[in-house]
């Protein structure tokens, strides 16, 4: 069987890896940023077959992966039956038969039947899922835990919180489906390491509420991104840093742009050169690059000139002392 549309879909795996993007949303039949640990854990990935329909593919050759040699790259896990598939979240992923939702598991086994008019992930053990105009929460099991049918507009679990929506108005419930901070914000995220970010309707300036919908960390920023591992990306004047979750800066907001931390490292840009700092806002690898992408696994893609290479956490070449150890071993 012959692989649908692969190269293209490829392409926009690695187009969202780079420092530079704001955000990596990955579409459910595009595949994911390819990476040495995607391979190496043999992350199952949704795909589209030449007959149209769905089912689940891993990198098996890392090897072969990096020379171009595609098909010997790939191994087919779950053969194409889907009308249509989602990503694993989990352990389970959504698939669709007929017009119908259900869920497997990652040995292809339909754990929880295709009874529902949505596709859906798990969160923290619920997924949120469409049964005509009737919003609820299943479990890993398929059973009803939450049923939510006074929202507008329902988001999955995040930090023991989903955000509902009702009136032009968003709240959050607990996994009870309590009502646990009230609905009265127009722009709310998703909680993250205890804190959400908020936007002030009248200076349209972000901050921060904690779980008891307490604003801890005031309007002032221009824009805002959710905390990770204890630091979250903020901008004020053009010009990003972090802070941590008591508000404190840590990194002065003194560049163009910057990454999460992936590994302890975060890329930034400054003057359009790329570079890598540590968690004190320290400069570990100097901003010289046209390019570059976070940290996986220890190595980092960047682009210097016209040439392309992986650097180590010291900021070497990887490749040139690979070869050179190569050399030794002769």
């Amino acid at each position: 069987m012959k692989f649908f549309s692969f190269t293209f879909l490829l392409v926009i795996g690695f187009s969202l890896t780079a420092c530079n993007n704001v955000q990596s949303n990955i579409n459910r039949t595009t595949t994911p940023t390819v990476t040495k640990k995607l391979i190496q854990e043999k992350k199952l990935i949704p795909f589209q077959f030449d007959d149209g329909k769905y089912g689940f593919i891993t990198f098996k050759s890392e090897e072969d992966f990096e020379n171009g040699l595609l098909e010997t790259s790939l191994e087919i896990v779950i053969p194409s039956q889907y009308d249509d598939a989602w990503r694993f979240s989990e352990g389970l992923a959504s698939v669709k038969v007929g017009d119908k939702w259900g869920f497997i598991n990652q040995s292809g086994e339909m754990v929880i039947a295709p009874n529902y008019d949505s596709w859906a992930v798990f969160n923290e053990g619920l997924a949120l899922v469409k049964v005509a105009d009737n919003d609820k929460f299943i479990n890993r099991q398929g059973k009803t835990v939450i049923r939510l049918n006074k929202y507008d507009e329902i988001a999955g679990f995040s930090d023991g919180l989903a955000r509902v929506k009702k009136g032009g108005k968003w709240g959050f419930i607990d996994k009870k489906g309590n009502l646990v901070i009230p609905l009265k914000y127009n722009d709310v995220d998703n909680f993250k390491n205890g804190l959400a970010i908020i936007t002030n309707d009248l200076t349209s300036k972000y901050g921060f509420i904690n779980k008891q919908g307490e604003l801890v960390i005031p309007y002032q920023y221009e824009m805002a991104f959710s905390f990770n591992h204890g630091f979250a990306r903020v901008m004020k004047n053009d010009k990003y840093g972090f802070i941590d979750t008591q508000g404190k800066t840590t990194t002065p907001l003194y560049y163009d742009y910057l990454d999460d931390f992936y590994e302890d490292l975060a890329c930034v840009m400054k003057n359009d050169k790329y570079g890598y700092i540590d968690k004190t806002g320290k400069i570990i690898i100097p901003l010289k690059y046209d390019s570059a992408e976070k940290f996986n696994q220890g190595v980092a893609r960047v682009w210097l000139g016209n040439k392309t290479f992986y650097i180590n956490k010291k900021g070497e070449n990887v490749e040139t002392w690979r070869n050179s150890n190569k050399e030794i071993a002769r």
